[in-house]
């Protein structure tokens, strides 16, 4: 047995080794889990007030319902690579956990999974979860940093209430916030909207006070349904207000490429989308589908302006040439103001 090995059996020791169907006695405070184990129990660790320390097995693959719900003093974990699972309330309540990182491979952070967590203050998401569901980190009062990547798809309701977040970006993959996500996160200053399709629920940043707008880094249709009436805003200006109401917010880059006379029709289309007996996911592609033509439309006149650019600068190089460097230009579209431009 090689002296690492022979150091790391001494520090194990004093751990509890939980193999399948044992008891675990609930003073227990260290517990190594035995590496043949693929599903931790429902239940298993519960309310184990003095359990501070555990280590989970590569090969785990799923943490069942309220796991560790209630151990007051676990203050460390780190979930293995092999992880695919974790239920509902699963760390509720481990008021001593600090920081928490997913693995990829999990898709889903279940309902209420750390609701009470007070010292957590940093989660670390995998780029392969699409939802954070319901409360799941309700009440975590010392979170102040997550970072959202792209791929997500859901937040849930009262997802981040009373948190203590200081800014949070919102990935273009994003389609829809529940309500309540964002209520009383009082140090939250900052909310940025990478663009994309989303529709968010009532109240987001009730008791919010220090957040006044979203930003957005394209123009935006946002539309608010009032008993059955749809009243829209056009943004340009790079944020969005602060509202309690229920809205859909269509950012895209190829509004940027829209015309004023096209202005009414493009709202018309989009909220007779909106009020079409589907899905959101299904009105969603719709409306996807409707934007891509301006979509193309703009990355064809970004196309000529990079075009019309290289023209001008090989002109001035060229001041006796310019004929020819017309001629040899390959821009198709007249873009208004582009003689200003030139």
């Amino acid at each position: 047995m090689s002296h690492q090995r022979r150091k790391q059996d001494s520090a194990d020791a004093h751990f509890f080794v939980y193999t399948p169907g044992i008891v675990v006695p609930r003073d227990v405070t260290h517990v190594l889990v035995h590496h043949s184990v693929e599903v931790l129990p429902a239940w298993l660790f519960q309310r184990c007030r003095h359990l501070k320390e555990v280590k989970l097995p590569e090969g785990l693959r799923e943490i069942a319902l309220q796991a560790f719900c209630g151990c007051w003093s676990l203050d460390h974990v780190t979930l293995p690579s092999t992880l695919t699972k974790i239920g509902c309330l699963a760390f509720a309540y481990c008021t001593s956990l600090s920081e928490l990182f997913f693995p990829k491979g999990l898709t889903v952070i279940d309902e209420e999974t750390c609701v009470g967590c007070s010292s957590l203050e940093r989660i670390s998401l995998s780029s392969t979860v699409t939802t954070i569901d319901d409360n799941a980190f309700y009440d975590c009062s010392s979170l102040r940093v997550v970072r959202l990547v792209n791929g997500i798809r859901k937040i849930g309701k009262c997802v981040f209430w009373n948190c203590a977040l200081e800014d949070i970006i919102l990935p273009a993959t994003l389609a829809s916030i529940g309500e309540n996500a964002f209520v009383d996160c009082r140090f939250l200053k900052v909310v940025e909207l990478c663009g994309g399709i989303q529709k968010t629920g009532a109240t987001m940043f009730r008791g919010s006070m220090a957040v006044d707008c979203i930003t957005i880094s394209s123009k935006a249709f946002v539309i608010a349904e009032s008993g059955g009436n749809y009243h829209s805003q056009f943004v340009t200006e790079g944020s969005i207000t602060k509202t309690d109401s229920a809205q859909v917010v269509i950012a895209s880059e190829g509004l940027n490429s829209l015309r004023t006379l096209e202005m009414p029709e493009v709202e018309l289309v989009i909220v007779r989308i909106l009020q079409l007996s589907l899905g959101w996911d299904a009105q969603r592609e719709r409306l996807r589908e409707f934007l891509a033509p301006y979509e193309l439309r703009h990355k064809q006149e970004a196309t000529t302006l990079l075009e019309l650019s290289l023209w001008k600068a090989k002109m001035d190089a060229n001041p006796g040439n310019k004929k020819e460097c017309r001629m040899n230009c390959g821009a198709v579209i007249i873009i208004p103001q582009v003689l200003s431009f030139l």
